[in-house]
């Protein structure tokens, strides 16, 4: 069932950016590492011919380039230094392989939810042309705490006071 929906692999590492800065799956059998720009192979050896076929159809779907910009002043926050499990060591490439009781995770520094490569990948729109782009780091903050903390909060309701943005139309 999850070969076959698109949200599988639209919350996926985009390759494009995500590179092989981070394991994804290791196997215990032979060693192996998969990054996200190993995507296809990790299709073909764990067997996944539909995954194979699918997947470049929507891992990376979200344009973070000109002209994809939402040309609006945007105002964004973000947790850091939490570890974020990105991956998982997994004892070969079985399809419905259960882990085991002492499973080993692989982490980065994020918000506990997203990673630091996700959370810092919104930085692009600073390029934005006139419009207003301000990204907070929020330190040890969590991404599902992000909305209830009281500084954040405040912080948001002064940016909703700010003036928008008058620029040419596109």
């Amino acid at each position: 069932m999850y070969q076959t929906h698109p949200s599988s692999y639209m919350s996926s590492a985009d390759p494009a950016v995500f590179r092989n800065r981070e394991v994804v799956v290791r196997t215990v059998q032979g060693g192996k590492t998969y990054t996200p720009q190993d995507y296809q192979q990790l299709f073909q050896d764990g067997g996944l011919s539909l995954a194979q076929q699918l997947a470049s159809f929507y891992i990376g779907f979200v344009k973070f380039a000109p002209p994809f910009f939402p040309n609006v002043d945007v105002y964004a926050e973000k947790g850091s230094r939490l570890d974020t499990i990105v991956g998982a060591q997994l004892q070969n490439l079985t399809v419905g392989q259960v882990l085991n009781n002492s499973p080993v995770f692989f982490t980065r520094d994020g918000d506990s939810n997203q990673e630091d490569i996700t959370n810092d990948a919104i930085a692009v729109w600073a390029n934005m042309p006139c419009y207003r782009f301000v990204l907070t780091d929020n330190p040890d903050v969590g991404h599902f705490d992000l909305p209830s903390n009281p500084v954040v909060l405040q912080r948001l309701l002064a940016d909703l006071q700010q003036t928008k943005s008058v620029c040419p139309s596109q």
